[in-house]
């Protein structure tokens, strides 16, 4: 029982294979481009959680800022009650009257101790006496 394909069933039978061939391909070519979409859109909800993320973490960021400069100018503008400093506050800046240069020391330490945020410091001569320290803290 030896069969022998004829010429037409070897070329029906090669046909076949091919066509097969081209289909596994196919296949093979849906299912890499399926899983290459998953990760697109794997990476697209990370990309979207992340920049979340960021975008939660720079309100933090400038919310602590905000409260360091509130906690600057609060407790500054309490130390000058507490010890008497003729001041004056307008537009973010204080205005300090300083009578001698223990004063102005005592002041700059304070300052430095409590790590407040000094945006500007400008000290301006009036008198001989007489001394201005203007101080703005960083908004």
């Amino acid at each position: 029982m030896n069969y022998r394909f004829t010429s037409r069933e070897i070329i029906l039978l090669k046909t076949l294979g091919i066509f097969i061939f081209f289909i596994l391909i196919y296949l093979l070519e849906t299912t890499i481009i399926s899983k290459l979409n998953q990760s697109k859109e794997a990476l697209n909800n990370k990309v979207i959680e992340f920049n979340f993320n960021k975008k939660q973490l720079s309100q933090l960021k400038q919310y602590q800022t905000n409260k360091e400069t509130i906690s600057s100018n609060s407790i500054f503008s309490d130390y000058l009650k507490n010890k008497n400093y003729v001041y004056e506050y307008k537009q973010n800046v204080f205005e300090v009257k300083i009578s001698n240069k223990n004063n102005l020391y005592e002041l700059l330490n304070f300052i430095d101790i409590n790590s407040l945020n000094i945006q500007t410091l400008k000290m301006e001569l009036k008198a001989e006496d007489e001394l201005i320290v203007s101080i703005n803290f960083d908004i």
